[in-house]
């Protein structure tokens, strides 16, 4: 604060003054988002200590070849349908927010808090290669390939035998709409 009182008085000119002033305006607005952290920080650190004690995670490794990506599906977020040495899996949803493209390895890190009774902390870690998109359902998967016997495969959420050329005719559809 003394140096912006410094540069002010002895070079007072509007057209450093106004700069000056708006770097100030937000360093201090920056300053006052952290004070609430660093209040209650005792607070979480207890917090965060007694998950670590507890020692209750969830690691899911996924690894990509190549991938689908379906739209917003049922207002759950992006969903994928990955293929990796042959098989297939659908992943994504509500723990996927934020996800638009996705890298040849994803873990998805869950850290229950201590009662197990609800999420700690959440995070999707992409790693590797970035993958482009075989395809892209803009508006959510057609009703042919909902009903199919391959929806309800990927929809078991066990990994399964299969490329994703398997869903060309469907993709194909779904361009024809467009």
């Amino acid at each position: 604060m003394s140096v912006f009182s410094t540069v002010t008085y002895m070079y007072f000119s509007l057209w450093l003054f106004i700069p000056i002033l708006m770097v100030s305006f937000f360093m201090i607005w920056l300053l006052s988002m952290q004070v609430k952290d660093v209040i209650q920080n005792p607070k979480n650190v207890k917090n965060i200590q007694e998950v670590i004690n507890s020692g209750i995670v969830e690691v899911t490794e996924i690894h990509i070849d190549r991938y689908i990506k379906i739209d917003n599906y049922n207002d759950e977020g992006n969903h994928f349908i990955v293929e990796y040495n042959g098989m297939l899996s659908l992943i994504g949803g509500q723990e996927f927010l934020g996800v638009r493209k996705l890298n040849n390895k994803i873990e998805h890190i869950v850290i229950m808090d201590v009662k197990r009774t609800g999420i700690y902390d959440e995070k999707i870690k992409k790693s590797g290669n970035a993958i482009e998109a075989y395809y892209i359902f803009k508006k959510g998967v057609s009703d042919a390939l909902f009903n199919s016997e391959l929806w309800d495969n990927l929809t078991s959420r066990e990994p399964f035998s299969g490329k994703l050329e398997a869903l060309d005719v469907y993709i194909t559809e779904d361009k024809s709409k467009r």
